[in-house]
């Protein structure tokens, strides 16, 4: 009778659809990662860093503002999620982000946040602390390249809506 116990016990599950994609999704974080990251590639793909973001924040259902700082010839320094807010909304300090980016010792940096309900549109505050976030930076001599919003679908870029 033990043995039986023994080896129904012993019996692993099969991987389901949901492991499979959870590799397959972690795999393609390590590539993006490794392309971004690891060979300190200038930003000159947008399409790279949209995909990135999208798999940073695609299971998030709060909004999660974070910064991608770059040296002067715009090569990743670092990626850091920075703040976290509720299912609508998130307070950003720029203070912090400006502290964040000398001791990072950027020369540039990419905002992005994602948007839960899916709506890649920026809001009024969006908008507004883009503008506040340029200023606070601009001071220290880090230029905003773009600010991206992910959701569902394409990712909004400030950049290539003439918003930057």
């Amino acid at each position: 009778m033990n043995a039986a116990l023994t080896a129904i016990g012993s019996h692993s599950p099969q991987p389901t659809l949901l492991d499979e994609e959870n590799r397959v999704i972690t795999q393609a974080m390590e590539i993006l990662d490794k392309r971004l990251f690891k060979n300190a590639q200038a930003f000159t793909n947008q399409l790279d860093v949209e995909h990135f973001l999208k798999l940073q924040f695609v299971e998030k259902q709060h909004e999660v503002f974070a910064v991608i700082f770059l040296n002067n010839r715009h090569q990743i320094i670092s990626f850091d999620k920075m703040f976290n807010g509720s299912i609508n909304s998130c307070t950003i300090h720029p203070r912090e982000v400006v502290k964040r980016a000398l001791s990072h010792n950027a020369a540039a940096a990419i905002l992005c946040h994602n948007h839960p309900s899916g709506c890649t549109a920026p809001s009024n505050d969006d908008l507004k602390i883009t503008e506040a976030l340029q200023a606070a930076l601009k001071m220290v001599d880090v230029k905003i390249l773009d600010h991206f919003i992910v959701g569902q679908g394409k990712s909004y870029s400030f950049a290539a809506h003439g918003l930057m």
